[in-house]
């Protein structure tokens, strides 16, 4: 393993879900090494109710929600879902399913193609292989294999990049 210098980056992020599910990632910016761990039951301390009435606000302001794609008419009806101030709540859209992780694995793709051209012949079928595991993960859109399959392709690219 190569000597990092002291004072190297490493980006956290936190994503918890309504279920209690906590994924913590983390990446060392020099070498892009990534290591990801999930906490099942995050929430534990929480009743049920406490988290069926969560789901339950939730499912409101979505359901309250005026649709973008009906008809002018049907929403010139007396409508339930103004707000106090006569305005539509509004909503910050949040990160599409799967978008960090694919853009990480093509960034990873990108890393491994730039290597390539150095990687020992003994090595290069190896480092194909988990490059296709990765493509054929992105293309089926298939989330935990491709978080999986891309660690799998950044440890042996953190290793051959010493070499």
């Amino acid at each position: 393993m190569a000597p990092v210098e002291a004072g190297n980056p490493i980006v956290v992020q936190l994503d918890l879900n309504l279920d209690g599910m906590l994924k913590v990632s983390a990446r060392e910016r020099a070498t892009g090494l990534q290591k990801q761990v999930v906490i099942e039951n995050a929430l534990a301390q929480f009743e049920r109710d406490e988290r069926d009435e969560a789901r339950d606000r939730l499912d409101r302001l979505w359901v309250d929600q005026a649709d973008p794609f009906e008809d002018d008419e049907e929403s010139e009806e007396g409508d339930e879902t103004d707000g106090i101030d006569g305005q539509v709540p509004s909503l910050a859209p949040g990160p599409r399913e799967g978008q960090r992780e694919a853009v990480q694995a093509r960034a990873l793709l990108e890393k491994a193609d730039r290597l390539m051209e150095r990687v020992q012949a003994e090595d290069k079928l190896e480092v194909q292989r988990l490059m296709e595991k990765v493509r054929t993960s992105l293309t089926d859109r298939q989330w935990d294999k491709l978080t999986a399959a891309s660690n799998e392709l950044a440890d042996v690219l953190f290793y051959l990049e010493d070499a």
